[in-house]
């Protein structure tokens, strides 16, 4: 039966699985599951709304103490100015409405990445479909993001709609791909080797389209900033005319700060720069595909300016479709590297984990996830 209820039930089932799995995860986790970092981003956009600076941290902290249980120190959003076009939403409702709101988002983005990757003749109870689920259930970068109330989803909702559209034959495929992956904009530095591939791509190839739906996404991203307050933006600049260098996350940037007796903005974007100069001229960045595009991700979070661990979600469509084209065997090693990044998690000792899966991602080939679902496009 073509139908899209037919379509739409199997994305019900990953659903249910999920959230029973889910919901025993959370029940030993505490009442606070999801708050702790969401508060930043709950509290800038309340502030943004009543007219003030939502990098201010005085303002912020007057935001944040109305909050029962609230971080003793203030917690700041240091994301760019457009991101508050998706939280302003959040911003409208009261706090713990707005956690259970994001889980909700978060958890549905997963289970669309569950659903795109496992192969058509696989049925939901399959081995290799019940290991990708292991494999998403133990993976530490989407607890970390549920746990913490991240909005990695964001960014992997608008990587996951790149991949699905990318290697459509028309051009307004492509276009909408560019158009989703913008969302990953709200932390622009993470996939900054894709950018990068697609403006080369299209100078060799003379394709446009994906760089202009990326642009078109993003002027709409900052159509609700500019309109609402453009001091914004200034408040932005001035907020990192001290930057926070002493990050220390899981990229070569954090592995340079901590060798660095004084780390700084060099020490921050030296690997980037020279990443991005070695595979511009090495000529590695031309004729994109979703399958290069697969291996500039961990790539490009290897030599991020920084990188969190709840950032790695974007690894997920990577690993999902190593799972789907190799053997079980590779699910569970997959699963078991998982297990030993929880064993030793913290923020700047997981830069083996992308590392693993871009080594994984260059000696196997990734296919193509199911995408050829979409018509009409």
């Amino acid at each position: 039966m073509n139908c899209p209820i037919a379509r739409a039930i199997p994305v019900l089932r990953w659903l249910v699985l999920f959230l029973v799995a889910f919901s025993v995860w959370e029940l030993g986790a505490g009442p606070d599951i999801g708050s702790f970092d969401f508060i930043q981003y709950w509290s800038s956009a309340r502030v943004f709304l009543s007219g003030d600076n939502p990098y201010d941290p005085t303002v912020l902290g007057i935001a944040q103490a109305v909050v029962p249980g609230h971080p003793p120190e203030v917690v700041r959003m240091w994301n760019p100015p457009w991101s508050l076009s998706l939280l302003l939403p959040f911003g409208l409702l009261p706090f713990h409405i707005s956690v259970a709101l994001l889980a909700a988002f978060t958890i549905t983005v997963t289970v669309f990445a569950l659903h795109l990757s496992l192969p058509v003749a696989d049925s939901l109870f399959s081995r290799r479909a019940l290991t990708m689920l292991a494999f998403v259930l133990s993976m530490p970068a989407l607890k970390e993001s549920l746990g913490w109330g991240q909005i990695s989803a964001w960014t992997l909702l608008g990587y996951l709609g790149f991949e699905c559209l990318y290697d459509q034959q028309s051009k307004r495929g492509r276009y909408l791909a560019g158009c989703l992956l913008s969302l990953t904009s709200i932390k622009p530095h993470l996939l900054y080797l894709l950018y990068l591939a697609l403006f080369i791509d299209a100078l060799k190839c003379r394709r446009c389209e994906t760089l202009a739906g990326l642009a078109t996404g993003f002027v709409a991203l900052n159509l609700v900033p500019i309109l609402w307050n453009y001091q914004l933006y200034r408040w932005y600049i001035l907020a990192f005319q001290d930057p926070p260098t002493y990050w220390r996350t899981s990229t070569l940037a954090g592995v340079l700060g901590a060798l660095a007796a004084a780390p700084s903005a060099v020490t921050c974007f030296l690997p980037s720069f020279i990443t991005a100069v070695v595979l511009s001229f090495g000529g590695l960045l031309g004729d994109l595909d979703v399958k290069k595009a697969r291996w500039l991700v961990p790539l490009s979070l290897i030599s991020a300016p920084y990188g969190w661990s709840y950032d790695q979600v974007l690894l997920l469509p990577l690993a999902l479709g190593l799972i789907a084209q190799s053997s079980v065997l590779l699910g569970c090693l997959l699963v078991l590297a998982n297990i030993l990044a929880w064993a030793a998690l913290t923020q700047d000792k997981l830069i083996w984990y992308p590392l693993l899966l871009l080594i994984l991602s260059l000696a196997i080939a990734v296919p193509k996830n199911n995408c050829r679902e979409i018509e009409g496009i």
